[in-house]
């Protein structure tokens, strides 16, 4: 037998594979509606549902009924077929939690680091507690997918380390050394292009291909999905969104640029800007300008027109279907999204054909260890990680 022609069967049925679990992974779906969305014929469909039913990747949900009024049995992934940890880096403690397929968290658990900080005995340590972790929720070491690891950026994705000079991880290999101790892939990445993955997944953005994910909170920070693809440039260090110049004569960022969005919108800026507000919070800004507070409703005018800014600059440049919005300024947010929904609709290049829809991303526990934990499945649905 030919054995190149062999391997291009076998990757062409990994391949059509991938292609119909990203169908299911959106919603149950039937063979026929898969046949028709792929173009693959019924019994090629057949064959490879069969071999994943086999492996317990899919199984057989409610019905759905047909064009013919027959009803047809729908497909959906197991979501006990695989597993995920999810690791959260934080400047002093991490945290851990094992997912399934559905992204459903299981267990979480978060540890201190050691008080005389030693990466490599830290890192032997995290290693150890996801190990009890996982068998502690009786799970096969063969199931797990993979770890995801996410951490404050800039992070350097391919040789998975950390690149701030003031974190406790600074140029640590800690991907390559997770790696060799747990012998499971391990991927890192920065918290807002994971938040990104997850918003693709599993949260608001799961049914656009193509938005903007923005974050205000203590900084600002985004990531960009195009074409279901996160971008983040040549070295994967991209997306610095709060280092947008809106004030090309302002003040200089330690960053070396001019006037950064991170300087003037970060809530600590928007506070230090109106000092007369009592409280040290956006949520004191907000409910003052909801009892009437004329300079609160004024900061939060500034504000919008400062996310407004950096938003349209985006858009012109990448025409996304969708931004959505997250951290602090999710807080009784109807003013703030009011605003900036006007701003973009007057000042986008596009807006006599198009408007990207301005949403709220979801507020959820754990969120930064759900999205470091969606960087394994989108390695996995992207056939990266070898399971099928």
């Amino acid at each position: 037998m030919n054995t190149e022609k062999a391997t291009n069967l076998i990757d062409m049925r990994t391949s059509n594979a991938l292609l119909i679990l990203n169908i299911i992974r959106k919603a149950p779906c039937s063979r026929a509606s898969i046949a028709k969305m792929t173009g693959l014929s019924r019994s090629a469909v057949t064959i490879i549902i069969d071999h994943l039913m086999q492996q317990g990747m899919v199984e057989e949900t409610q019905t759905s009924q047909n064009g013919t009024g027959r009803k047809a049995l729908d497909l959906k992934i197991c979501k006990n077929a695989g597993y995920t940890i999810g690791v959260h880096l934080r400047s002093q403690m991490y945290t851990i939690g094992v997912f399934n397929l559905e992204g459903e968290l299981l267990q979480a658990e978060s540890n201190d680091y050691h008080k005389d900080f030693l990466p490599e005995a830290q890192l032997e340590s995290i290693g150890s507690h996801i190990v009890q972790l996982i068998q502690s929720q009786g799970i096969e070491a063969k199931k797990v997918l993979g770890v995801g690891i996410c951490a404050s950026g800039p992070v350097d994705v391919q040789a998975g380390k950390v690149i701030r000079s003031s974190s406790v991880w600074h140029e640590v290999e800690i991907c390559q050394r997770l790696s060799s101790l747990l012998h499971w892939n391990c991927f890192l990445e920065n918290r807002s292009n994971a938040r990104a993955v997850y918003e693709k997944l599993y949260g608001k953005c799961k049914e656009y291909s193509s938005f903007i994910f923005f974050k205000v909170d203590e900084s600002v920070g985004g990531a960009i999905v195009y074409k279901d693809e996160v971008l983040s440039g040549y070295r994967r260090f991209g997306n610095e969104f709060g280092h947008i110049s809106i004030k090309h004569d302002g003040k200089r960022c330690e960053c070396g640029n001019f006037g950064c969005l991170d300087m003037y919108a970060s809530i600590p800026a928007i506070l230090k800007q109106f000092p007369q507000i009592a409280g040290d919070s956006w949520k004191s800004i907000v409910d003052e300008a909801y009892d009437g507070n004329p300079v609160a409703i004024q900061a939060i005018k500034q504000e919008a027109d400062y996310i407004s800014t950096g938003i349209v600059n985006l858009c012109n440049i990448f025409e996304p279907e969708a931004i959505a919005l997250a951290g602090d300024i999710t807080y009784r947010p109807n003013l703030l999204m009011a605003l900036i929904s006007e701003d973009v609709s007057e000042r986008h290049i596009l807006r006599e054909v198009f408007n990207s829809k301005i949403i709220l991303a979801d507020q959820i526990d754990h969120i930064n260890l759900r999205s470091a934990a969606a960087l394994v499945v989108e390695e996995f649905y992207q056939g990266k990680i070898n399971f099928i």
